[in-house]
């Protein structure tokens, strides 16, 4: 395994180099550059935040001849270490593993628009990782949020991507033989996570005024919204399987000139379908225009279905699926999200919008 990077200083051209020879065994790298950087907790000129890796935009200069067919730009997550911290990980070293293993096994078995992968590593001693994937800056991508809304056919096009994932294993039993390391809505390090620590961190989140007026809306105590996700999982834990992006709300997404893609790659695993089509619709759009194209849009993400050969729930059940896995992302999804990830303006944004979808279809009722 190549040495990782615990800060910017680190990332030299034999870094670079051998992080890279792993695939590409005759590059060279020469120099390298910072381009642009985002640091965990530290907002960016937007007020965006990354959340839970390090994000730089290298340019790399190759050795002449040796630069192995790759690119001049690559994108890479990391874990990086400032004088003043104490120690990694920042975040579940399942989370890393999980998106190398999506990179390096998965992806390639994928018709999928997502970022290519040039070297993952993880050193699960220290939870140091890197995901070095291309700049898609290069093909022209674009990076939406909850702060603006997309369009009918933007939204379309990325519940499209999300057909071709989870029509590839639709009810297949071999998806979690070919990779054991997926968890389920039940099972995993992911959830073990959430049913010893979650709790503490979901009513600390409400305690902070701004999260406590948005989810107020719902009329519900925090004791029941906490048992209703348990509700969802166990439902959901008992539905046919698919491969799950996991974590899709329009952040994890681009856009391209010719449709749209989808990253960050982390929370990828077997679940059911609505878990990500519910996230992406109800996050990509403002709660207006959901409420007009949301019925319209499942239909859509049905068809692509059928198209990729799957027999595709009935319009009944596709709806009552899409209204219960709104749950997650209120819970999950963007309660226990703290500040430090993604900032409060983007948080903010996607619980409100959570919320009224949940407020507007029954969610928490529909999982009693």
């Amino acid at each position: 395994m190549a040495n990782l990077p615990r800060s910017v200083e680190d990332l030299t051209p034999a870094m670079l180099t051998a992080l890279l020879r792993e695939a590409h065994p005759t590059v060279v790298v020469d120099g390298v550059d910072l381009i642009g950087a985002a640091r965990v907790g530290v907002a960016t000129a937007t007020g965006e935040k990354a959340s839970t890796a390090d994000r730089l935009t290298l340019g790399l200069r190759y050795a002449p001849g040796r630069d192995a067919g790759l690119p001049p730009r690559m994108f890479l997550k990391t874990l990086l270490v400032s004088g003043d911290e104490q120690g990694l990980p920042r975040a579940s070293p399942a989370m890393y593993r999980t998106e190398i293993g999506f990179y390096r096994q998965v992806r390639t078995r994928l018709d999928v628009e997502a970022p290519r992968l040039f070297a993952g590593e993880l050193d699960e001693e220290t939870g140091q990782f890197v995901v070095l994937i291309e700049d898609l800056s290069l093909r022209g991508a674009t990076y939406p949020n909850a702060l603006g809304s997309l369009s009918s056919d933007q939204v379309a096009a990325l519940l499209a991507e999300l057909a071709k994932v989870h029509a590839h294993y639709w009810s297949s039993p071999g998806l979690q033989q070919a990779f054991p390391w997926l968890e389920t809505p039940g099972s995993g390090e992911t959830t073990e996570f959430f049913r010893s620590t979650g709790r503490r961190i979901f009513d600390k989140q409400l305690k902070l005024d701004w999260k406590a007026e948005i989810v107020a809306a719902l009329g519900r105590p925090n004791d029941e919204l906490w048992a209703a996700l348990w509700k969802l999982e166990d439902l959901m834990e008992k539905e046919p399987r698919c491969l799950l992006h996991g974590d899709a709300h329009v952040a994890n997404t681009y856009l391209l000139p010719t449709g749209g893609g989808l990253l960050d790659w982390q929370f990828c695993k077997a679940g059911n379908w609505a878990h990500d089509v519910s996230y992406l619709i109800v996050t990509a759009l403002d709660s207006e225009r959901r409420r007009t194209l949301e019925r319209d849009l499942i239909a859509g993400y049905l068809d692509e279905l059928g198209r990729h050969g799957v027999v595709p729930p009935s319009a009944d059940d596709a709806w009552l699926l899409y209204r219960q896995n709104i749950v997650w992302g209120v819970v999950v999804g963007w309660v226990m999200t703290p500040p430090t990830h993604h900032g409060p303006a983007l948080i903010s944004a996607n619980l409100r919008r959570c919320v009224t979808a949940a407020a507007d279809l029954g969610s928490f009722d529909a999982v009693a």
